[in-house]
């Protein structure tokens, strides 16, 4: 009930802003800003193939120039954001690799999270999949990984995430058709967009892409780890890459 309320909320906020044209704009991002290291659940590929496919419908509402963030190789659940942007993060930086580490110990105290995709809602910035976990591994994941990181989890201190969504556009420009998106949007509200079953954490930086794929931020993966029922120990094999 909290998530249907909380997308009820934004979509009521959002719905006037699109409409005026005072929605929020993505940008590339900027060192100290959005999109930094964090933990995302990516779809199984079933599910991330049809969200891509309802990203492009919404396109030809939003128009060109938004940020493509529901394409089958891109869509994901943020669990935790750990930091702000930095263009320097990568494998070997020390942070890093703590995160990595914490993610691992988490990760393999769960089973596999499932998502209900249970329809759509708008955001100020985005146009939002909305979901509700079927049981409490996606919730125990949050506590455990709070935990696990300890300092290294001053991003998000005293925040606990209250929904699961998946952003499928970002809205980067002016809005093409906004009445036809809100409605395309409300019509979809509560529809059944089935279930998303993930095995994998994934700690991931982004990349600002502007290419044949579009206008997007781009998951570049730094470790992953398998929940547990799904791990096994490979010799030699680093908590990283888990």
């Amino acid at each position: 009930m909290t998530g249907t309320v909380t997308f009820d909320r934004l979509f009521a906020e959002a719905a006037p802003l699109v409409r005026q044209g005072r929605h929020q704009r993505e940008t590339q991002p900027v060192e100290g800003g959005r999109w930094p290291v964090s933990i995302v659940l990516r779809p199984d590929h079933p599910s991330a193939t049809r969200l891509e496919s309802l990203m492009t419908e919404v396109e030809s509402y939003a128009g060109p120039g938004h940020f493509r963030t529901g394409i089958a190789d891109s869509v994901h659940f943020t669990v935790r954001v750990l930091e702000r942007y930095r263009e320097t993060a990568g494998e070997q930086d020390a942070a890093v690799r703590r995160y990595a580490d914490a993610m691992a110990r988490a990760t393999k105290e769960v089973e596999p999270i499932g998502l209900e995709l249970v329809g759509f809602t708008l955001a100020p910035g985005s146009v939002m999949v909305c979901a509700h976990p079927v049981d409490e591994n996606g919730n125990r994941l949050m506590d455990l990984l709070k935990d696990e990181l300890k300092d290294d989890g001053w991003r998000e201190a005293g925040f606990r995430r209250d929904i699961w969504y998946a952003n499928i556009l970002h809205f980067a420009t002016d809005i093409a058709r906004p009445e036809e998106l809100i409605s395309w949007v409300a019509q979809r509200r509560k529809v059944d967009l089935g279930r998303a079953t993930m095995d994998t954490a994934e700690l991931v930086r982004f990349r600002y892409e502007d290419g044949p794929s579009g206008r997007l931020m781009r998951p570049e993966v730094l470790a992953r780890t398998r929940t547990g029922s799904s791990w096994r120990p490979n010799p030699g094999q680093s908590a990283a890459d888990r």
